[in-house]
């Protein structure tokens, strides 16, 4: 059923010269559902994909958070630590994938390098500290020496 059903009652609704128009209050109703209607349905999609983007975005720092931690371990070739990290979180299986790789191949790699390399290694299980140097590593800059 058409809101206007003929060019005459829409014509005076649009183009109205007398006070008040006369617009039946059927379709004031319609009109005025109508646009509650969209309204509505705006804030439901808007409310849902705004409540879906913060749960991504938790999601997303619990995973750079464990991710953070576990290289962090890795990187000062703390393996225990990384290997507890890594078997409690709750990371996407690529990275967790990848993770496990890195730490068997420092694991295989561990024994060909020098004790020295680990005498400043912190046994603590919290790897997130990033005052802790890299062993081995003495400065963040890089000199050359020339021997004759």
């Amino acid at each position: 059923m058409p809101i206007f059903p003929d060019q005459q009652q829409r014509h005076e609704l649009v183009n109205c010269t007398k006070l008040p128009c006369s617009t039946p209050v059927g379709t004031s109703a319609i009109v005025f559902a109508f646009h509650v209607m969209v309204f509505l349905l705006d804030y439901y999609f808007t409310r849902g994909f705004a409540r879906d983007l913060q749960e991504e975005h938790v999601k997303m720092n619990r995973v750079i958070s464990a991710a953070t931690s576990i290289a962090s371990c890795l990187s000062r070739f703390d393996l225990l630590s990384a290997e507890a990290f890594l078997a409690s979180s709750t990371l996407p299986e690529p990275i967790h994938k990848t993770f496990s790789e890195i730490l068997s191949n420092l694991e295989q790699y561990r024994p060909y390098l020098p004790d020295a390399l680990f005498a400043e290694l912190h046994s603590s299980s919290e790897c997130v500290n990033t005052d802790i140097p890299v062993p081995g590593l003495v400065s963040k800059h890089a000199t050359l020496v020339f021997t004759d």
